[in-house]
């Protein structure tokens, strides 16, 4: 990993809403080994205390959880906040997953 490629991670997972989302997967025992370790070290002492090894390792330990779009209307914007949920209805923003569940 390169300086530019640890700078775009850092940037996308510097969000007031991460811990959230890390509570989340760490609760449903989703994380394991090192991933589970600086997921931690994340929470408590925020992203900007991993090396660029360390968010690596954290990067490919949580990216299969992560909804970066909706997989029906292409929404590109989920919040950390919504992206547990995103992940339990299957790549679908919360809208999404309510429209299909509770159409008409």
């Amino acid at each position: 990993m390169n300086y530019d490629d640890y700078e775009l991670l850092y940037n996308f997972y510097d969000s007031s809403d991460l811990n959230e989302f890390l509570e989340k997967l760490i609760a449903d025992e989703l994380l394991e080994g090192a991933v589970l370790g600086i997921t931690r070290q994340c929470m408590a002492q925020g992203v900007d205390s991993l090396t660029m090894r360390q968010l690596e390792v954290f990067d490919r330990g949580i990216k299969k959880f992560i909804t970066r779009y909706c997989q029906r209307c292409g929404r590109s914007d989920i919040p950390f906040s919504d992206m547990y949920i995103a992940y339990e209805n299957k790549g679908l923003c919360d809208y999404c997953n309510y429209k299909m569940t509770y159409a008409d």
